[in-house]
């Protein structure tokens, strides 16, 4: 039989342990629930990392690359392009036409020549035909040619299309003659002819001989191969214009 003080104090100790277990209880309940330190370890875990100025501003030499052009980008923005540098305007092609043929460029001739009127200006001639690449190889006197809508004076090798010529034929000559003219022009026409084909440069009548020449000219020209002398034989034919006196 236990000793009723032993029951005693052993209640005592059981008692004792229970509010200690109680009282830890208790503060880990508190510690837990502790409005202040959840937030702050909420915060702590869910902030993001602050990020430093100078992660996020560039250095001065990156910032200066990234500001500066390319000198290729530079250089192509700045570069006019090769159609625009090379084709003159209409007015310029048309004034450096009319130089060329000796011809001062005044705004009411600019007009007259667009026309093309067959007397252009005094013993001056204006023809406005279309040709091939064989023809404009043997012209020598200065042309004004219509690419892409609009006058210019040059074109390549292979142009094909409608021109325009100043000309003169020679002193007396008729403009228009063939087989059976003796006169005015028939000897001019046989000299141009025989710095083209190397035939004689003394015929003085249109006759069989010539006609032949006349016609394999025309022929290589690709113009009408007639035989009749006329104002694309004769542009064909002659040499560039003098500088009148």
């Amino acid at each position: 039989v236990v000793p009723l003080w032993q029951q005693r104090q052993s209640r005592r100790g059981l008692a004792l342990a229970a509010v200690a277990v109680l009282a830890l209880l208790l503060t880990a309940g508190w510690w837990a629930l502790r409005p202040g330190q959840s937030q702050s370890q909420t915060a702590g875990k869910d902030a993001p990392t602050p990020i430093a100025a100078a992660d996020v501003l560039p250095s001065a030499p990156s910032a200066a690359l990234a500001a500066r052009p390319t000198s290729t980008s530079a250089a192509l923005a700045a570069r006019p392009t090769s159609t625009s540098a090379a084709r003159p305007t209409q007015d310029q092609a048309l004034d450096s036409w009319l130089r060329a043929n000796h011809l001062t460029p005044t705004p009411e001739l600019r007009t007259r020549a667009l026309r093309c009127p067959r007397a252009l200006i005094a013993e001056l001639r204006c023809l406005s035909a279309s040709a091939g690449p064989s023809f404009f190889a043997s012209v020598r006197l200065p042309l004004l040619y219509m690419l892409d809508g609009q006058w210019t004076n040059s074109a390549t090798q292979a142009f094909s299309g409608r021109y325009l010529a100043i000309y003169q034929v020679p002193k007396d000559a008729p403009e228009v003659f063939g087989r059976g003219f003796a006169g005015p022009g028939v000897s001019e026409l046989s000299s141009l002819l025989a710095a083209r084909d190397g035939g004689t440069a003394a015929q003085r009548i249109y006759g069989p001989r010539m006609l032949e020449r006349v016609t394999a000219l025309q022929r290589a020209l690709g113009i009408k191969a007639d035989g009749v002398v006329g104002p694309e034989t004769w542009v064909a034919l002659l040499p560039p214009p003098a500088k009148p006196n």
